[in-house]
C-alpha cells in the first residue's frame, strides 16, 4: 500500500458470503460499508487500524485493507496452552 510516498505492508481481507449463497447482498454490503467506515475512524493502540476498503459493483465482492499484524496466527494460538501465552497489552 503506497500513499503519500509511504510503503507499507497490508492486510487484504476478502469478505466472502455466507456457505448458502454466491455472492453477498446489498443489505449485507451495506452493513459492511458501515463496518469499515466506523473500523477506520478509530485510533487506538489495542484496535486494528482499516485503511481503506473496496466493493465491486459487478461481482458483489468485498475487499478490507487493513494493518498487517506481526506474529502467530489464530489457529497457533489457540493451539497454545493459555499459561504459555504472553500477550502485551
Amino acid at each position: 500500500c503506497s500513499s503519500f510516498g509511504v510503503v507499507q505492508d497490508v492486510a487484504i481481507k476478502e469478505v466472502m458470503p455466507g456457505r448458502r449463497k454466491k455472492r453477498l447482498g446489498p443489505w449485507e454490503i451495506k452493513q459492511l460499508v458501515r463496518e469499515a467506515r466506523a473500523a477506520s475512524s478509530v485510533r487506538h493502540v489495542n484496535v486494528m487500524q482499516c485503511y481503506a476498503y473496496h466493493r465491486g459493483a459487478m461481482d458483489k465482492r468485498f475487499f478490507l485493507v487493513m494493518e498487517l499484524l506481526q506474529g502467530p496466527n489464530l489457529e497457533q494460538v489457540l493451539s497454545t496452552p493459555l499459561s504459555a501465552v504472553h500477550v502485551p497489552i
